[in-house]
C-alpha cells in the first residue's frame, strides 16, 4: 500500500503537456514518419530499378 501511495504522490509531480503541445508533438511525429516513408520508398524504387536494369 505504501508503494501505491508513493506512486500517486510522484504522479502529482509530473509535468503533463497541454492539449496544444500534445497536438503539435503528434503532428511532428506523423509528418516525420510520412517523410521517412516517402524517402525510403524512393530509395527502394531507385535501387529496384537499378537492379532490374543490371540483371
Amino acid at each position: 500500500m505504501k508503494f501505491l501511495k508513493s506512486v500517486f504522490a510522484e504522479m502529482k509531480l509530473v509535468s503533463w503537456p497541454t492539449l496544444k503541445e500534445n497536438r503539435h508533438d503528434t503532428w511532428v511525429v506523423i509528418s516525420t514518419t510520412v517523410m521517412f516513408a516517402v524517402y525510403l520508398g524512393l530509395l527502394d524504387w531507385a535501387f529496384g530499378s537499378l537492379m532490374t536494369s543490371i540483371f
